[in-house]
């Protein structure tokens, strides 16, 4: 963007302001969140796990003036642009591991994304825990419980198996618990 607006003669701090406006409403997630999620995240914390975001998007959960709640759950996060490349990538996951201080047999990931979540943390030996609300809707736009898996891809491949899949992020503490899990993304 500092290219675009050098070129039309536009100043950089200007841009700059709307890059911070932009993160920050992407940011600001707390009142989007499951009715189920904080709770979660925070009996996860409780249990005295490491817990750490990984995402593709522009939006950053561990600011205080943004995301309060949030920002003091969250031990860590690691975006797509911090690791050089998007989930399924393995440096998205590896930088996770490198900021919980985990191996990756220690951590478990949490996603909805069959491809990016499931097979991204496979494929770092990462245990995976896919999210499948019956109540959320796919991409092509149908509920979950009358669709395939929300695999973020096309069809044609194989997809990874999770290690557990949930309906419900409550069922998630218990799980971690049997495994004995250090850290979860």
């Amino acid at each position: 963007m500092g290219l675009w607006a050098e070129e039309h003669g536009d100043p950089l701090e200007g841009v700059q302001k709307v890059v911070e406006g932009f993160v920050r409403a992407r940011s600001t997630v707390e009142p989007h969140l499951w009715e189920d999620a904080l709770p979660t995240l925070e009996a996860l914390k409780r249990q005295g796990l490491k817990l750490g975001v990984i995402t593709n998007g522009n939006c950053d959960v561990t600011q205080p003036g943004i995301t309060p709640r949030l920002a003091e759950i969250f031990d860590f996060q690691t975006s797509a642009s911090d690791a050089g490349a998007m989930k399924p990538a393995n440096a998205p996951f590896l930088m996770a591991c490198h900021l919980a201080q985990c191996h990756p047999a220690e951590i478990v990931h949490v996603g909805d994304c069959i491809r990016s979540d499931v097979g991204g943390a496979q494929g770092c030996g990462i245990r995976s825990i896919h999210l499948l609300r019956p109540e959320s809707e796919t991409q092509s736009g149908t509920f979950k419980s009358q669709a395939p898996l929300n695999t973020g891809d096309q069809g044609g491949e194989e997809h990874p198996v999770p290690s557990l899949v949930v309906s419900s992020l409550q069922q998630i503490p218990d799980a971690i618990k049997k495994w004995g899990i250090s850290s979860a993304l």
